[in-house]
Order: C-alpha cells, then sequence, then structure tokens
C-alpha cells in the first residue's frame, strides 16, 4: 500500500501550455521548377491539436513562391526561409514556424529514416534521466527508443509512457504502453496512424493515479 500511494502526494499541475506552431513535412533542397507540399500542425494552450488561419510567406519570391495552402515552389538557385504565423487564442502574439531551404538543380528527399531525439527529465521526487529517440523504420513505422542511459525508480506502480504536446497532462495525447524496464536501452513499436512530427514531447505518468513522473522535449 505504501508503494501503491507513493505516487499521490505530489502537487496538481497547471496543464496550459504555449501554443505552437510546427510546419511538418519539410524538405532540405528542392529542385527549380518543382514542388513540394509543406503542412503544418497547431496545438492549442492544452496541447490539442486543432485548425488555425495561417500564412504562409517566402523570405525572396525571387528563389521560392509559396501559395496559401503551403506549396512550394523552387524558381531560382539560392537559400529561402519559409515562414508560417499565425495569431494566438487571445489575439495577443503572434506564433511562428521558420524553416530553411535550398533551391538548387535538383530535390534532394529527406532521410525516410530520420529522427527526432530529447533527454528524459524528472519533475517528481523520482528518479527519471535518459536519453530518447523517435524515428521511422523500414517499414514506414515509428520507434520510440530509450537509450543506455535510462532510469528511473522500480518504486513507481502503473508507470506508462505517453506522446504528447502538453508536458502536463495526458491528455489527448499518446499512450505508447507501460514502461518495459526501469534501467537501460529499451525501445517500443508505434502505431502507423501517428507521424513523425506530431508530438513534441515524451512524457511519464504514474497511470493509476494521473500522476506525471517526469517529461523530455523533442529537439
Amino acid at each position: 500500500m505504501i508503494a501503491l500511494s507513493s505516487c499521490i502526494g505530489d502537487d496538481i499541475i497547471d496543464d496550459r501550455v504555449p501554443e505552437r506552431l510546427t510546419i511538418i513535412d519539410g524538405i532540405d533542397t528542392l529542385g527549380i521548377g518543382d514542388t513540394h507540399q509543406l503542412m503544418y500542425q497547431y496545438t492549442n494552450n492544452v496541447g490539442q491539436v486543432s485548425g488555425a488561419n495561417v500564412f504562409w510567406e517566402s523570405s525572396d519570391i525571387d528563389i521560392a513562391t509559396i501559395d496559401d495552402t503551403g506549396l512550394l515552389t523552387g524558381i531560382n538557385k539560392g537559400n529561402v526561409s519559409i515562414t508560417i504565423s499565425t495569431t494566438s487564442q487571445d489575439f495577443e502574439e503572434n506564433i511562428e514556424d521558420v524553416i530553411h531551404i535550398v533551391i538548387d538543380e535538383e530535390t534532394v528527399e529527406p532521410d525516410p529514416l530520420g529522427g527526432r531525439s530529447g533527454t528524459l527529465k524528472t519533475t517528481s521526487s523520482y528518479v527519471l534521466i535518459g536519453a530518447f529517440q523517435l524515428h521511422e523504420t523500414e517499414e514506414d513505422k515509428l520507434s520510440l527508443n530509450f537509450a543506455e542511459d535510462f532510469k528511473t525508480s522500480d518504486a513507481l506502480p502503473g508507470l506508462y509512457v505517453y506522446l504528447s504536446n502538453n508536458p502536463n497532462s495526458v491528455d489527448n495525447a499518446y499512450e505508447v504502453g507501460p514502461a518495459k524496464t526501469f534501467v537501460g536501452a529499451h525501445s517500443y513499436d508505434i502505431s502507423s496512424d501517428i507521424d513523425l512530427e506530431q508530438f513534441s514531447h515524451v512524457v511519464m505518468y504514474c497511470k493509476p493515479f494521473n500522476v506525471k513522473v517526469g517529461d523530455g522535449a523533442f529537439e
């Protein structure tokens, strides 16, 4: 009973987070005359994915243009910045994301097995450390890998791993599953319905009591 109740003592956390606008399906090099469809993801102040009224802009339309849907077209050789922006829910600030693209003779497709990484940190009285990476597999699925330096307390009951856009909540999060181990390298298969850029954090929760243990942001 002591172990089962040990998670309950943590303080209640405000689940509000900064709104976030992210360009996804980006590209490093686009050929002259080629097109590439950029997409975006907007998450509101509780980390929920929703639509937004966005504005796309190219830093130099002589190098590349972009239309209202995010369709990018290469015009001439050079480097260009593409910005997407929207207004916050309270209309008090501008939210944006920027990517940098090279326009050259030929399009260079992004690495299909590219990944995103980060480092866990504890937000509770329990140990939680370790690097992690989310990457695409050759089967067009995702794998979440924790490195050899992963470590957390084996006294935690019902420890679960989540992918979330709100590090303070698992509402609207993707439940990866129960922790497989408390020490060392391990991995989890992720549903093919989940995109590489869809979530901003790995979050670990004591599920029976809905208490957060720690998190890590994707870099």
